[in-house]
C-alpha cells in the first residue's frame, strides 16, 4: 500500500475475505473472515528522512514509497471434500466509503494436509528432493 496522506487518514480499515461458490452477486458464501489492519504510523521527521535517503531509488523507479501488509484470515478452517469454493472475494475498507488506495492485493493459500493426503504428499516428493540435492 502506498504510504500516502490519505491511506494514514483512513487509519484502521478492515479487510474482508469470502469464500464463494459463483462469482454472481447473490452467490452463496462458504466462509468469510474479516480483521482490522493499520498501516505503521511514523512522525514527519521520520517520514522525511526516509524520502531523502531513498530519493535516489523513488526517482529511478527501483523502489516506491509503499508498505506491505500481511493479514492472516481463515486460520484453522477445514473444508469438506470437493467443498472447495471456485471464488474469492475481497473487500478492503470502511463501511463508510473511505477505501485506502493500494497497489497491489495478493492472496497466499496454504494447506496443512494429514492423514493419507500428507503421507502420499512426502511419500512422492522425498525421491525427487533427494535427486535434485
Amino acid at each position: 500500500m502506498p504510504t500516502t496522506k490519505r491511506n494514514y487518514d483512513v487509519g484502521n480499515f478492515m479487510i474482508n475475505v469470502t469464500f464463494m461458490d459463483t462469482d454472481s452477486p447473490d452467490a452463496i458464501g462458504y466462509k468469510s473472515s474479516k480483521k482490522a489492519a493499520r498501516l505503521t504510523h511514523r512522525s514527519s521527521l521520520i517520514s522525511t528522512v526516509r524520502t531523502i535517503f531513498w530519493s535516489p531509488l523513488y526517482l529511478t523507479g527501483l523502489r516506491r514509497e509503499e508498505e506491505v501488509l500481511r493479514v492472516l484470515l481463515q486460520e484453522g478452517e477445514t473444508f469438506v471434500k470437493g467443498g472447495i469454493p471456485n471464488y474469492v472475494g475481497i473487500f478492503i475498507g470502511n463501511d463508510v466509503g473511505t477505501e485506502p488506495e493500494a497497489y497491489e492485493v495478493d492472496i497466499e493459500l496454504r494447506a496443512k494436509f494429514s492423514g493419507l493426503r500428507y503421507s502420499l504428499l512426502y511419500i512422492y516428493q522425498t525421491p525427487f528432493l533427494h535427486t535434485v540435492n
